[in-house]
């Protein structure tokens, strides 16, 4: 999606939401943050974070090193994400961000792929 409002551009040649960090930087970013102390709640957002293939490694470090976890998401991915509902429940908050229930709307703005919107069955689904 190319969300006008969304902070996260990514508009420099070749860059994708996963290319900022990679699995070892992200999950020793967690570790500093554990070991300053004072941080209680980690929150994935930005882009669409379930984009990024090592979100579960994420998930699991951050309610390991005992912080709140949670997540901001579109919601277009959200089949993909059986790993939510594990038994570890990696998770504690899931946020879902819905601008608009028009189609109109969510096409103006950019929340759409391919010229396609989520619609409001799906989001609802």
């Amino acid at each position: 999606m190319r969300c006008r409002f969304c902070f996260a551009t990514f508009s420099e040649p070749g860059q994708h939401p996963y290319d900022h960090l990679a699995l070892p930087e992200s999950l020793a970013v967690l570790r500093k943050l554990a070991d300053a102390g004072g941080v209680e709640k980690i929150t994935f957002a930005g882009g669409e974070p379930t984009l990024c293939p090592w979100l579960p490694t994420l998930t699991r470090e951050a309610k390991a090193l005992g912080f709140v976890t949670m997540l901001v998401t579109n919601g277009s991915r959200l089949d993909s994400c059986e790993w939510l509902f594990d038994d570890d429940r990696p998770l504690d908050w899931l946020t879902i961000s819905i601008d608009s229930t028009d189609d109109e709307v969510n096409l103006r703005v950019g929340r759409a792929t391919s010229s396609r919107t989520l619609g409001l069955d799906k989001i609802v689904e």
